[in-house]
């Protein structure tokens, strides 16, 4: 638990199918900070779970609006703006809207994913 009142876990030894079961049975997924390929913000989509981000996030990127929506979280104040998210109607409005955009079929595969890097280092080497 973050704070009092709000239904956040924090579990730092978990096994594969137990993050599998908490990010099934949570509302949504959020990344904050900088990732790299992104597969734990994909795995979390693929298992219809809405992924709110901030920060360098490319895998959400490449999902918004079909599982993933950037949102605004300001360095140093996370705690408020989780506060803000769970008050808020709007956030609440656009999980429920990403969830049913959410198309499993449409998350990328690694090999699809490595694949598009490497056409576009091809374009940029000449």
């Amino acid at each position: 638990m973050i704070a009092a009142g709000y239904p956040i876990r924090w579990n730092e030894s978990a096994n594969d199918s137990e993050v599998t079961q908490i990010i099934t049975e949570s509302d949504f997924f959020l990344s904050v900070g900088t990732e790299g390929y992104g597969i734990p913000v994909l795995e979390a989509i693929a298992l219809g779970t809405p992924v709110l981000y901030s920060g360098i996030q490319p895998a959400a990127e490449l999902m918004e609006g079909m599982g993933s929506h950037r949102v605004g979280v300001e360095s140093g104040s996370l705690v408020n703006q989780l506060e803000q998210m769970f008050i808020t109607n709007s956030t609440v409005e656009k999980v429920n809207e990403l969830m049913t955009s959410i198309n499993s079929d449409s998350v990328p595969k690694w090999s699809e994913f490595a694949a598009h890097v490497v056409l576009a280092v091809r374009r940029l080497v000449g």
